[in-house]
């Protein structure tokens, strides 16, 4: 302990006095962060430190520097008063402000005299909170002897392993300190406990071929047969390749016969570690040379060096033994590309041998052309197969092996024809694993480029379907070879076809130059025209058109080059192909056309080119369905107008008898409905199931709880609310319980009676709609108010109620001035419960005037009565419109 002046001590025992006793806080801290109680210790001041601990100064204050009273007690080597300070509770773990707790302090600066005061203050020796590990483990670590031999002396457990698992001896030994080492084993530690790892001191020394530690060891009795992961000492001195601690183990009853875990003998592990000296020891001991280890191996399949094998070989190790995959010594050391392969032929090894694969040496070498020309040299046949059909040239080029290896096989005759099992030719494989160069080694050594595989495939074929483009000169070069240019595959592709498939156009026109058919044919009866097409590969359409490629050739499922123009969305090769001749109205299997196809796809661009060039707008596919079915179906709202434009017609019916109109209803279009109803759909035709429209329409409603905008258009057009369906059900009956549905054919019969309008339902189903429609009277008035309203405006000699009044009339004048009122946009503003079917009437009216026209002359044609045109027409006028088309469909 650094000793401090007693009148320096005494002075602060005073002053520290006073300020206590003028009320002072022990703990108070001055600018630096210090104590009172830092000052005493500081000084060494045993009293004073007394006084302040009395008066409950606390222990584990710190200063700026972080420190606390502890860390000073140990700066000035005052172990009784850290002894003091320990007592109060003081903790020897806080760190200052470089890191450091006061037990890190007393280990580095090695106070013995703290470090026993702390131990007799009870200080846990197992405590692992230093660095990781307990104090014993850090004085060895530290080769702190002295403080090795206090613990020791004060009862530190010797054999207490830290959170490694490691105990100090395991430590002495990684440090190689001896004289620790010695300490130790004198004081108790056990010599044979293992470690984390598994190891003993024993293994550790080994492992670190620490000579002077292993001895040590063994003369205080460590167990040399206990194995650390399955391993002994001797195998890890083997492992190791150190003489002296071989022999050292050897020396202190090590068994020679001894096997690791994996079966392997002493001699085997030191064959496989090529320690010379450890194998002849071991043949001077007597171990067993043509011993197996657990895959069956002998010393011999291990063998790395031409010595270690000639020892073997002359101990009576066997040559041809076999392990459990059936590999001899010298098949594993070719397939290890070991030193051994030339001494084991030497010594007479089978070359041709095969293991239980069926491979010999040469399937196992590992691209060394060395070892391949030794083999070769000693009579390894160059086209001996494996079980699989390959010859070495076929595993060779699928490995990667270099061209150099590949070249010596072809220099020793090696057939670049032979197939394998799946008929494949060397030249195939090349192909496949894309190996440009070795293609030309096969091909100048008389490779056949057409000789087919079990898929009906060439090598060419295989070449083409790739396409990489490094094969452009080998593909030019396998059409030199031969003119089997429209030899075909498994698949009936021939070479265009898959020239076509890759779009590769130069080899295309190479191939086509030079005698290729244009127009042949694969499985599925696609030409290349097909296949350019399907793929929009348009300079090659371009040229096969050119070369004659038949633009209407069908494929498998009668579908044109057209066809797959329109499903590739393609509008410039359609535009090609119908300027080429193509039949814009060809049928496929299902009966369906190109526009069928555009249409599907909702192709606006291409429906309107075939439009344009007159595609049949009325062809129907094999479910009687038109293009205009297709398009309210798929809901290609766009293409719908073009169709109608263009003559679509708006009551063909399908396979179900369902027309456009039923499927417009279906998707609850009312845009759709209006277009339909306008261009003459029948609003009451039926399906095969008797639905109308309008129960089409409602069942729509009841499903998706939206679309009364088409009911009332269904309803304005005339349709009839008591047409049965096949369950003997009227639109009326499905509308039953629904309030909306009923207030809407309410609301049409107040509007048809007002307006003195057609309506064809009984009275007693009127009564009992109107009953339930609780604004029967106001909507009445409405409905008067609107039509009164109506009578007053003038559309020269005529009003615009004239339009509900006279429509019947024949002689009923359909001026433009009347039609620009109807269709005026303030109609809606001025009528807003009778414009829509103001509208509609107008319509029927139109339609009326042709009919009265149709029906004369169709009357004139069955009744040889003459009559001027007027008196007929005037004569059909006391028909309803119902009456007059029931007359015509007789």
């Amino acid at each position: 302990m650094k000793m401090v002046p007693e009148k320096i001590q005494i002075s602060l025992m005073k002053e520290i006095e006073t300020l206590l006793n003028e009320g002072q806080d022990v703990n108070a801290q001055d600018q630096y962060g210090r104590t009172l109680l830092d000052r005493a210790v500081w000084r060494s001041s045993e009293p004073a430190v007394d006084l302040l601990l009395e008066r409950g100064a606390d222990v584990n204050i710190r200063n700026n520097r972080r420190r606390s009273p502890l860390h000073l007690a140990v700066y000035r080597k005052s172990e009784t008063i850290f002894g003091k300070l320990f007592e109060k509770g003081g903790n020897i773990n806080l760190k200052n402000d470089k890191g450091k707790s006061p037990l890190d302090l007393i280990i580095a600066r090695r106070s013995l005299n703290i470090i026993e005061t702390l131990i007799d203050k009870g200080f846990d020796l197992e405590n692992d909170e230093v660095y990781g590990f307990p104090l014993l483990h850090n004085f060895v670590d530290r080769h702190f002897v002295l403080g090795v031999d206090l613990l020791s002396r004060k009862g530190a457990d010797l054999n207490y392993k830290d959170i490694q698992g490691r105990s100090p001896l395991h430590i002495a030994i990684r440090r190689r300190y001896i004289d620790i080492i010695h300490m130790l084993l004198n004081k108790g530690a056990m010599v044979d406990i293992k470690n984390a790892d598994d190891e003993t001191p024993l293994h550790s020394a080994i492992r670190m071929k620490f000579k002077t530690g292993v001895e040590l060891l063994l003369r205080q009795g460590a167990n040399v047969k206990l194995e650390s992961k399955e391993t002994t000492p001797l195998h890890w001195a083997a492992r190791c390749k150190d003489d002296g601690i071989f022999d050292a183990l050897l020396n202190h009853g090590a068994n020679i016969h001894e096997r690791n875990g994996r079966g392997d003998t002493v001699l085997l592990t030191a064959v496989e570690e090529d320690f010379f000296y450890g194998v002849k020891t071991s043949l001077t001991r007597e171990a067993k040379v043509n011993e197996r280890n657990g895959d069956g191996e002998t010393p011999l399949h291990c063998a790395c060096s031409k010595e270690v094998c000639e020892i073997l070989l002359d101990s009576g190790a066997l040559l041809e033994v076999r392990d459990f995959s059936g590999n001899t010594p010298f098949l594993t050391a070719v397939r290890y590309d070991r030193a051994t392969v030339n001494c084991l032929l030497d010594r007479g090894a089978e070359v041709n041998v095969r293991n239980y694969e069926g491979n010999t040496a040469i399937y196992l070498v590992r691209n060394n052309l060395v070892t391949v020309k030794t083999i070769l040299d000693h009579g390894g046949k160059v086209n001996i197969k494996d079980y699989i059909g390959n010859t070495p040239l076929h595993s060779f080029i699928s490995s990667g092996y270099d061209s150099e290896c590949i070249e010596l096989l072809l220099e020793r005759q090696a057939g670049v024809n032979i197939k394998n099992n799946a008929g494949d030719t060397p030249l195939h494989v090349a192909v496949l694993n894309n190996r440009t160069y070795v293609i030309e080694l096969l091909l100048d050594n008389g490779a056949d480029v057409f000789l087919k595989n079990k898929e009906s495939k060439s090598p060419l074929h295989l070449a083409l379907y790739s396409c990489v483009e490094e094969f452009g000169s080998e593909i030019s070069v396998m059409l030199d070879k031969g003119t089997k240019l429209n030899s075909k595959d498994w698949d009936t592709n021939s070479l265009l076809h898959f020239a076509v498939l890759n779009g590769d156009y130069d080899l295309v026109k190479e191939l086509i130059d030079n005698g290729a058919c244009v127009n042949s044919k694969n499985s599925k009866c696609q030409g290349p025209l097909h296949i350019a097409v399907s793929r929009s590969f348009q300079p090659l359409v371009q040229l096969l058109l050119e070369k004659e490629a038949r633009v209407n050739d069908r494929d498998s499922e009668n579908r044109t080059p057209l066809h797959l123009a329109v499903l590739a969305n393609n509008k410039t090769l359609v535009k090609t192909l119908i300027d080429k001749g193509a039949d814009i109205n060809n049928k496929d299997n299902r009966g369906r056309a190109p526009l069928h196809y555009a249409i599907s796809s909702k192709n606006l661009e291409v429906t309107e080119i075939l439009l344009l060039h007159r595609s049949d707008v009325n062809l129907r596919d094999k479910c009687y369905r038109t293009p205009l079915h297709l398009a309210i179906l798929y809901e290609f709202n766009a293409g719908v107008d073009p169709l109608l434009t263009c003559g679509a017609k708006v009551n063909v019916r399908d396979k179900k008898r369902n027309t456009p109109l039923h499927y417009a209803a279906q998707s609850g279009s009312e845009s759709l409905l209006r277009k339909l109803l306008k261009r003459g759909a029948l609003v009451d035709i039926q399906d095969s199931k008797g639905r109308t429209p309008l129960h089409v329409v409602i069942k729509y409603i009841l499903e998706m709880w939206t679309g009364d905008d088409c009911v009332r258009v269904l309803l304005d057009y005339g349709a009839a609310m008591d047409v049965k369906d096949y369950r003997g059900k009227t639109p009326l009956d499905y509308g039953e319980g629904y309030s909306s549905l009923q207030n809407m054919f309410s609301e049409l019969i107040i509007k048809t009676e007002c307006a003195n309008l057609e309506l064809y339902l009984n009275n007693e189903v009127v009564s009992n709609l109107l009953k339930s429609y609780r604004e029967l009277v106001p909507f009445q008035t409405t409905c008067l108010t609107e039509l009164k309203h109506m009578k007053t405006k003038k559309i020269g000699s005529n009003n615009l109620y004239d339009v509900f009044s006279q429509y019947r009339d024949p002689k009923f004048s359909m001026k433009k001035s009347m039609e620009e009122a109807v269709y005026s946009p303030t109609l809606d503003l001025d009528f807003p419960v009778y414009a829509p079917l103001l509208r509609v009437t107008f319509e029927k009216a139109k339609a009326r005037h042709k009919l009265l026209d149709f029906a004369a002359e169709n009357l004139s044609a069955k009744i040889y009565i003459t009559l001027p045109n007027e008196v007929k027409r005037h004569i059909m006028s006391y028909l309803s419109d119902r009456e007059l088309k029931s007359l015509l469909n007789k």
